[in-house]
């Protein structure tokens, strides 16, 4: 691993392979509640 450094657990990028599904799941809700805040607007107008 040439990213990883001495007294370091990990290296950088072995962190975004863990975390690269918990940030897809969270832009996905908020998309989706996006689009229910939409939806929910154009009912009341």
């Amino acid at each position: 691993m040439a990213t990883a450094k001495k007294g370091q657990l990990v290296a950088a990028t072995e962190w975004w392979k863990h975390l690269r599904w918990t940030k897809r799941a969270f832009w996905k809700r908020q998309r989706q509640a996006d689009k229910r805040e939409g939806q929910a607007q154009r009912e009341e107008a």
